[in-house]
């Protein structure tokens, strides 16, 4: 074996829990991270040493804009993982769900006086990073003004790559219609004239992150929108990070963050909710754990409408700004194109944070 093969193998196969889209039951999904600091001949050579364990048509390479390839999918079986993992600096992890939505609930008092300015995000475009969005609904109709359409689609590359392009919400909960709507729906909206980019994941599974954010890099620059663009990204970890010693999977999204902040790009994200596998109350949690107390990262923290924070929100130096997301009302992710429904959450605050236009 080569001085070059020893070297620069592969140094992590992470697999994610969720077989592909019409794969068969003894396949699995990984995602094989290289050493870092090679160039594009000693990729391409890596990638086809992966190639022919697993057959070439397998294997996907994910290429950032700026990054160049930071990692590559694959679909095999357990025997070829094996073959993988046997190579030298190979290691094999296993990761489940990592990411999980905000903590919703959904029964406490309405407020029904919570609106907003017909006139918010005009010429702005908000990135809502989730599953989708009930597109039938009438607060994601047309701009009231120009009457043209204020919603464009864009899924990630995992997805696009491995799954139909489904135009709807497939978040178990409506989670994501209800957030998007609080985005820019024309009725419940915070930013009523925004472009509305849907930005669709397969599943909130860490490997998909920092695709997706080099995804909406991408979009910003091929449509000119630096200084007029907002990132929204409702998730987080499930488990606390330490911002010091970072995963490879969190350093990659931590370099993609901060190629949109070099871009203007805003980005706002939710602090995050005290729970069983998190409780203490500082932030703690990816995303806005990579924040800072002087930004540029927007972490907003859950208070009740009268101001006091929310008692499941997370806190701390890294909590920028503090919003309304109780009992807040948005568009409901089924039934008919004008029902609503009320939530309570982090995630419904964003919004009500920051008013761009």
């Amino acid at each position: 074996m080569t001085a070059f093969r020893l070297y620069f193998l592969l140094i992590g196969i992470v697999t994610l829990d969720r077989a592909f889209v019409g794969a068969h039951p003894s396949l699995a999904e990984y995602i094989i991270w290289p050493s870092k600091g090679l160039d594009k001949n000693q990729m391409k050579t890596i990638e086809q040493q992966i190639a022919a364990i697993v057959r070439p048509s397998k294997v996907w390479p994910y290429e950032t804009l700026l990054d160049g390839v930071i990692w590559w999918l694959t679909n095999c079986t357990k025997s070829e993982a094996g073959k993988v993992r046997r190579l030298p600096g190979v290691e094999l992890n296993t990761i489940t769900a990592v990411l999980g939505h905000i903590a919703q609930t959904p029964d406490l008092e309405r407020l029904e006086d919570y609106v907003y300015p017909f006139s918010g995000g005009a010429a702005v475009s908000i990135y809502h990073i989730e599953q989708g969005i009930n597109a039938v609904h009438e607060d994601f109709g047309p701009d009231y003004v120009t009457r043209q359409n204020r919603v464009r689609w864009r899924f990630s590359p995992v997805y696009a790559a491995l799954g139909s392009s489904q135009y709807r919400d497939e978040s178990e909960d409506g989670h994501s219609t209800y957030a998007t709507s609080k985005a820019a729906g024309l009725i419940y909206g915070a930013a009523k004239r925004a472009e509305l980019v849907a930005v669709k994941m397969r599943d909130l599974k860490l490997a998909e992150v920092s695709s997706v954010l080099d995804s909406v890099l991408r979009d910003i620059l091929q449509r000119d929108l630096q200084n007029k663009s907002v990132v929204s990204i409702l998730w987080t970890s499930k488990v606390p990070l330490n911002p010091s010693n970072l995963p490879r999977a969190w350093q990659a999204v931590q370099t993609q963050l901060q190629h949109l902040y070099d871009k203007n790009a805003v980005v706002v994200v939710a602090a995050g909710n005290i729970g069983p596998d998190a409780p203490r109350s500082n932030v703690d949690l990816g995303l806005a754990v990579l924040g800072s107390p002087i930004g540029p990262l927007i972490v907003v923290g859950n208070a009740y409408n009268h101001g006091r924070p929310y008692e499941a929100s997370k806190s701390g130096p890294l909590v920028t700004v503090w919003a309304p997301g109780e009992a807040v009302r948005c568009a409901a992710s089924s039934g008919s194109p004008t029902r609503s429904i009320t939530q309570t959450g982090t995630s419904f605050g964003i919004y009500s944070s920051l008013q761009p236009g």
